[in-house]
């Protein structure tokens, strides 16, 4: 039994799993909410973002015992700024708020990506994974930088007519 155990868990002791729903997250908020597949995944943001949150406990828990060094301490870092926004991620807190206090707080899931990235980075041995991080968060910023470029541009368009 343990041996079909311990493969089955490696993807949640290795952050592996929370990873990927994460980025598939900051995907979806860099992309045309107007898209049906981008909009249908928008419905269930929070709660992907809840499950994702929950994996990584796992994660965090398998290494936190271990000898602190700049790739655990980013991870511990992007982990703590997590918890607030897994808290207001869930309907019931997230009411409680005003839109705005909500909006400003999760903006800070942008530093967590940042961080994230160079917590992947450092700790990866393999050079494929680090040229493949590289790739996943720079094509990443190229579509949020777009998205924000465009928004700014309406905005300015709507203010001068």
């Amino acid at each position: 039994i343990l041996g079909i155990l311990v493969p089955a868990i490696k993807p949640f002791r290795q952050g592996f799993l929370g990873l990927g729903f994460f980025i598939v997250m900051m995907y979806v908020g860099a992309l045309n909410p107007k898209n049906k597949y981008v909009k249908k995944i928008m419905s269930v943001r929070a709660e992907i973002s809840i499950f994702a949150f929950i994996v990584l406990i796992a994660h965090g828990w398998n290494f936190l015992f271990q000898k602190w060094n700049l790739p655990l301490i980013l991870g511990v870092s992007s982990f703590v700024i997590m918890i607030p926004l897994f808290f207001t991620s869930f309907k019931k807190i997230r009411k409680s708020f005003a839109f705005k206090q909500w909006k400003k707080l999760h903006i800070l899931s942008y530093l967590v990506y940042a961080i994230t990235f160079f917590h992947l980075f450092f700790v990866s041995i393999d050079p494929l994974n680090k040229i493949l991080y590289v790739i996943i968060f720079i094509s990443y910023l190229f579509l949020r930088s777009k998205k924000a470029y465009q928004k700014s541009k309406k905005t300015k368009a709507k203010t001068n007519s």
